[in-house]
């Protein structure tokens, strides 16, 4: 049985991607540059593992600040939906036609006039088996000698691009 992915919601394509080095830590997802209060559907259907609202560093960086992700079993894979504010808990069954939260209000540091930097997006991690890492979500720590323990998580855009989806980055209108 053949399967379709979705991409989760629209990308302006402006920040993060999946493994680039940020301070000393390697990125392990893709960040849609979406609009706060953006609706995000999950790429495929599944089962809510957790919906938390205060994991470190999902709230800002710069200093990093706590903030929601979903953490969703699709079947041998998982996603990891961060920056989203859910509309799901664990447990719920959600099928790509759920909206399963939406993006929440993210910053990364201050301008010269001390205003927060409002960067919101959705930050999708994909973790290619079972058993799911809990800790250090978003980012994996280089070592001294530029290696990485990247655990199984994959570079989404491919992830989702070998099943299927033709389109991972687009420009809202």
């Amino acid at each position: 049985m053949s399967r379709i992915l979705q991409q989760p919601c629209g990308d302006g394509g402006r920040y993060r991607v999946y493994g680039k080095v940020y301070g000393g830590l390697w990125h392990t997802g893709k960040d849609f540059d979406v609009p706060l209060d953006t609706e995000v559907r999950p790429v495929e259907d599944g089962i809510v593992n957790f919906a938390w609202l205060d994991l470190p560093g999902f709230g800002g960086l710069n200093p990093v600040k706590n903030g929601p992700c979903i953490l969703i079993n699709h079947g041998d894979w998982y996603g990891y939906y961060g920056h989203i504010t859910p509309k799901v808990k664990a447990g719920d069954k959600v099928t790509k036609d759920t909206i399963i939260g939406t993006v929440s209000k993210f910053t990364n540091g201050v301008d010269e006039n001390g205003n927060e930097i409002e960067c919101d997006h959705l930050h999708l991690s994909v973790w290619d088996g079972k058993d799911p890492a809990m800790s250090k979500m978003g980012y994996r720590p280089v070592g001294t000698d530029g290696s990485v323990d990247m655990g199984r998580f994959v570079d989404p855009v491919k992830f989702l691009s070998s099943n299927g989806v033709e389109r991972v980055q687009f420009k809202l209108n």
